[in-house]
């Protein structure tokens, strides 16, 4: 089995991020996917959350996790509140889970996995908006 060449697009909708990925990231990937992600969170509001979308077999080399993890923190300085990953035809879906749920875990990040985009945008604008209200609530 051949590997995939990692490659992503990332886009910005409302207060989302959009992050769509395939392949299996190594730290350069992972540092040069990041790079761009942190100049995207300079646009987006106080409270945000992001998508990532995992094509096929996304598996992180354990380098890569770290510097997952470290750009994690940055992007949690930035206003990430939440994170929605999308597994779409992935064959690895429970080592995948287990990878990024330890990490969103120790990082304090609240992380739901997805089967569809639609999915992951429902819960993650109805989590922002519960955030918003409960804000004002407080005010």
């Amino acid at each position: 089995m051949l590997a995939t060449q990692p490659n992503y697009q990332i886009i910005t909708e409302s207060n989302c991020l959009i992050c769509d990925t395939k392949g299996l990231f190594s730290v350069d990937f992972i540092n040069q996917c990041s790079s761009e992600i942190n100049q995207q969170a300079e646009i987006l509001d106080d409270s945000w959350g992001q998508i990532t979308i995992l094509r096929n077999d996304s598996l992180f080399v354990p380098e890569a996790l770290e510097a997952l993890n470290l750009s994690t923190s940055r992007l949690k300085n930035k206003g990430l509140k939440l994170m929605a990953i999308v597994l779409s035809n992935a064959n690895s879906n429970i080592l995948i889970k287990r990878q990024l749920s330890g990490l969103y875990q120790n990082a304090n990040l609240p992380v739901a996995f997805f089967e569809t985009l639609f999915d992951a945008k429902f819960w993650l604008n109805q989590q922002l908006n519960n955030e918003v209200k409960e804000l004002d609530y407080c005010i």
